[in-house]
């Protein structure tokens, strides 16, 4: 475990002892205690005496742990970012096929219209246009899906 003040060996030496926190001013200061187990290990021997101690692969742990419930707490923002998502990739993927087929069906004939030549070009006009609209779609579907 860590120490608030401490980092290294100095703060790794420090035992960790098993029961309720010590009041300032006690025998017990100068070690860490655990109440009941990692997630509750408390510094009492620095300046952030009392505040919670956590090792960073714990906390990390915990967010990754968290996800899930933050995703099922919040499915609008969930669902815009999976349309906007959706949106994105199928425009990116699909407008270079729409503009050979406009060209392909163009009066002027495919290579006059310009052939191969530019096929994204204006790519990014029909993304900011699919983004939004497919968030929005994709919102509005699963919470009337939800609700009915």
């Amino acid at each position: 475990a860590l120490c608030h003040g401490y980092g290294g060996a100095e703060s790794e030496s420090r035992s960790l002892v098993p029961g309720p926190l010590p009041r300032p001013g006690s025998v017990s200061e100068g070690r860490l205690r655990s109440s009941s187990g990692p997630s509750s290990r408390v510094c009492v021997g620095c300046a952030s005496r009392g505040k919670p101690l956590m090792p960073r692969r714990d906390e990390k742990a915990q967010a990754c742990e968290d996800w899930p419930g933050w995703c099922k707490a919040h499915p609008q923002v969930v669902s815009l970012a999976a349309g906007a998502f959706a949106g994105t990739t199928s425009e990116t993927l699909l407008f270079p096929l729409d503009c050979l087929k406009t060209r392909l069906q163009s009066r002027r004939g495919f290579y006059e219209s310009g052939g191969f030549r530019g096929v994204y070009k204006g790519v990014g006009t029909a993304i900011c246009a699919a983004a939004p609209a497919s968030a929005i779609f994709f919102s509005t579907y699963e919470t009337t899906k939800r609700t009915l």
